[in-house]
């Protein structure tokens, strides 16, 4: 099944002056009861077969908080594994909308897992978005928006992302110049949005998951418009921003917003829907920026 596949995006990019920097993304984990183990290994593997200097994680880490209550054993098996990831790398946690979701049935119910992200919170060498958004070290600054659960409830909100946004402000701006600014983000349905750009324009990487690649296969990745998906996770046909790199313009600069596939198309709360993950690969996304690179993007 292409399920085992796990396909890794490569961009590369030429920046005057950095030092060589190499990131890995990946997106939408949604580990639950029935994810297998064999994948974890299977993502660490290709984590670990080419120079990784910070790992990023965009959200929907876990399906649901269900199993949290339900599955302790599935639980462990998860903060060991990103345990052993942040003892190599410098790793960076945003959480999603399912990371504080309960499902009772289909219906989703606002849950703060506080022993969870107590857990998470004590690994070595992960930063969580949930009470560490900032981060800089002598190349990078990362900064991590985490959006709340009411944000995601029926439709993303523009109010509530321009008033997060608004309260962070402060973090967001007069950032340092001379290093490789990236926001990690969960969505990035509304950030193209002008009044939305306004506040983080100073960035040169937006790097987002959420849209599980549009439910576009491989096979037909060609004939759909580039960036557009076919179905996005609130229901949306067509929808913009779906998947792979694009350029955005504000104020004569151009950041580059990518968009990782995800490791699950869908999720086991959408069962039966979710047996489709079978025909779909599994996708992660790597950054590398040098000065001596040309300035290329390309897939493998």
């Amino acid at each position: 099944m292409l399920d085992k596949h796990l396909q890794i995006d490569r961009h590369y990019f030429k920046v005057i002056n950095s030092k060589p920097i190499h990131i890995k993304i990946l997106g939408d984990l949604h580990h639950s009861n029935s994810f297998s183990e064999k994948k974890l290994d299977k993502i660490e593997k290709v984590i670990d077969e080419s120079p990784t200097d910070y790992l990023c994680i965009v959200g929907d880490l876990i399906d649901s908080t269900n199993y949290l209550y339900d599955n302790n054993e599935k639980n462990t098996i998860l903060i060991e594994w990103l345990r052993k990831l942040g003892t190599k790398y410098k790793v960076f946690l945003t959480l999603g909308n399912h990371d504080f979701t309960y499902f009772d049935r289909h219906t989703g119910i606002k849950d703060i897992p506080k022993e969870f992200l107590n857990e998470l919170r004590n690994i070595p060498g992960l930063t969580l978005s949930h009470n560490e958004p900032y981060y800089e070290d002598d190349l990078i600054l990362i900064y991590q928006l985490e959006l709340d659960f009411d944000y995601y409830k029926d439709y993303e909100k523009l109010d509530i992302l321009l008033a997060t946004l608004m309260d962070q402000k402060e973090k967001m701006t007069n950032l340092n110049q001379k290093k490789v600014k990236i926001l990690l983000i969960h969505s990035p349905s509304l950030i193209t949005h002008p009044k939305v750009l306004e506040y983080i324009k100073e960035f040169d990487y937006i790097i987002a998951g959420h849209m599980h690649n549009g439910l576009v296969h491989p096979f037909v990745s060609k004939i759909i418009p580039k960036n557009r998906g076919i179905i996005s996770p609130n229901k949306k046909l067509f929808p913009l921003h779906a998947r792979g790199v694009e350029t955005i313009e504000i104020d004569n600069k151009k950041i580059t917003l990518i968009v990782t596939g995800g490791i699950v198309k869908i999720q086991e709360c959408a069962s039966p829907l979710n047996l489709l993950n079978y025909f779909f690969p599994m996708q992660m996304d790597e950054i590398v920026i040098d000065s001596v690179q040309k300035l290329l993007y390309k897939h493998k």
